[in-house]
């Protein structure tokens, strides 16, 4: 399901919305079907429930916003270059103007009213679509909706909690809504949408590239992840462990209970594995690979500037010529840190502000080569478009000495302007693994059993199998330090630093003091200047 199968008629959505907060218009139709009616037929419902896919390949979300969040804000990655938006992030000296920021905010808001759109029209009692299209499409919109809020509450805390079936009253100038009553209707939708989607191995032609159970599963995990782990940032005293909904939320051994069950059943469903090779997963053709529990779905080179996947434009080096199309600024460089950790010996690297010595070599994790360009390492499956020479970084380059090699694919004629083919992982088999494992480990199980589960993973990446009888302290260094190189410049490492609770520490090695009130993220000025009821993020 690439993006070219997401087109739909955005007018009529954008006249649902408009018509369905308040009746005030009453007009029949001229020559076409009311907006309303529309969504309310087997077509009109796929076609929404296509929508809710889009805003996630938009500049706001995958384009800029996600990865100079996830990514820069934490030790993995830094802006290369002046950028006014992205230098704050990193620095954490953002105001509530940051465009990036208001971007995010406003792109997920916008997945969440698709979302909302399907839900109020998917009911049989009014949609005339059989019942397995209407119970799909149910469960992407509740699977998208519980994805666009778990990325909203790990950064601003409470947030408005606009679901289906509000009164018009209500959408007017919404409350923040506490981050607890927040998890709950994440855990509820996502619950539900496992239910409702089928797996992977049954999306055929159009439909593969869909969400589906096991990805909804595999969020869920994160969900109660995240919530075992460090709960100070939010704005709320407590999480209470007394709820009618969720047993013992607040109670940290049954998340990582919960997390590990569900770890198990994606594992063990049979959908997935691990492909052998770690640079396959970064190619065309890691596309909905056997690997991939979930994608966001890239068309590449189309009809506009910026129709696809925005990465390679914004991650190739600067000035490297490998796009073919004109752009690789260069805007996001690999931390020295992030380079670092994949030596067995960090002090193995010798660097001096941005050059490499040259008698230095790259680490002999075979992820680091896929991951990470290093200088005077030679590409040849990225040649500079004029010469067909094997791109190499040069020494002394950039901000860190270092480039990104992740998602950036090289030239080709399904390679255009800002717009690349290849898809983006938002959930890799690999990290059920490395979940699996850190579960354990915290539920101060088998420390061999948590080593087994990172067997598959260490022996791609060419590493040795984990020694026995290791400690629950040095297991958990472990199974974190893995995590960091397996989804390295995923936009993983903010959200984890923060619920294992470094990210202090973490950043006080990068020079940033880091004011823990700034652990949140600013409601953006735009939404409060429009919400009088909008209460600002402390120290903003």
């Amino acid at each position: 399901m690439k993006r070219s199968n997401l087109h739909i008629p955005i007018l009529l959505l954008v006249i649902f919305l408009l018509s369905s907060c308040e009746d005030f218009l009453t007009r029949g139709p001229i020559d076409t079907i009311p907006a309303g009616e529309y969504f309310q037929t087997s077509e009109g419902i796929q076609y929404a429930a296509n929508a809710i896919y889009a805003p996630l390949g938009e500049e706001g979300f995958n384009g800029k916003s996600y990865w100079m969040i996830g990514d820069g804000a934490s030790d993995d990655a830094q802006p290369n270059g002046e950028d006014p938006d992205y230098i704050p992030i990193d620095q954490f000296s953002l105001a509530s103007d940051n465009a990036r920021n208001a971007d995010l905010w406003q792109i997920l808001y916008r997945m969440i009213a698709l979302a909302n759109i399907v839900l109020e029209n998917s009911d049989p009692a009014i949609n005339d679509a059989p019942q397995a299209v209407l119970d799909r499409v149910r469960g992407e919109a509740l699977g998208l909706r519980a994805y666009g809020y778990f990325v909203l509450v790990r950064l601003y805390s409470d947030v408005p909690l606009i679901v289906d079936g509000m009164a018009p009253e209500e959408l007017i100038n919404p409350v923040r809504t506490s981050a607890y009553e927040v998890y709950l209707q994440i855990i509820e939708d996502l619950e539900t949408a496992s239910d409702l989607l089928p797996a992977k191995s049954d999306y055929t032609g159009d439909d593969i590239g869909r969400i589906n159970k096991h990805a909804t599963k595999s969020i869920l995990a994160q969900v109660y992840m995240t919530i075992a782990g460090d709960l100070s940032m939010y704005n709320t005293e407590s999480f209470p462990d007394n709820s009618d909904n969720i047993a013992s939320i607040a109670n940290a051994q049954t998340c990582y209970q919960n997390a590990l069950e569900l770890c198990d059943e994606v594992i063990n469903s049979g959908d997935y594995r691990l492909l052998p090779d770690f640079a396959d997963l970064w190619t065309r053709e890691g596309d909905n690979c056997d690997e991939s529990v979930w994608q966001l779905q890239m068309l590449g080179k189309g009809t506009r500037h910026g129709s696809g996947n925005m990465r390679q434009a914004f991650w190739a080096p600067w000035q490297s010529e490998i796009t073919g199309a004109g752009d690789g600024w260069g805007s996001h460089s690999p931390h020295e840190d992030l380079v670092r950790c994949f030596y067995d010996n960090p002090d193995d690297l010798i660097i001096s502000g941005n050059t490499v010595d040259t008698n230095v070599l790259p680490p002999s994790d075979l992820r680091f080569r896929e991951t990470i360009m290093f200088p005077g390492v030679e590409y040849p499956e990225l040649p500079v478009v004029a010469t067909g020479e094997p791109y190499a970084l040069p020494y002394s380059y950039g901000a860190s000495g270092f480039a990104c090699r992740k998602y950036v694919i090289g030239a080709g004629e399904d390679v255009g302007s800002m717009s690349a083919p290849n898809n983006v992982y938002l959930v890799r088999y690999a990290e059920l693994f490395l979940m699996k494992a850190e579960c354990i480990v915290e539920l101060n199980g088998s420390m061999t059993e948590a080593a087994a589960a990172l067997d598959g993973i260490r022996t791609r990446a060419g590493k040795p199998l984990i020694e026995a009888g290791l400690d629950q302290a040095s297991m958990r260094a472990i199974v974190r330090l893995e995590r960091r190189r397996e989804l390295a410049l995923e936009q993983k490492r903010w959200f984890d630093i923060l619920r294992w609770g470094i990210a202090y520490d973490v950043l006080e090695t990068q020079d940033i003091a880091l004011d823990p009130e700034r652990r949140l993220f600013p409601i953006p000025g735009t939404e409060i200047a429009l919400n009088k009821n909008l209460v600002q993020n402390t120290s903003y």
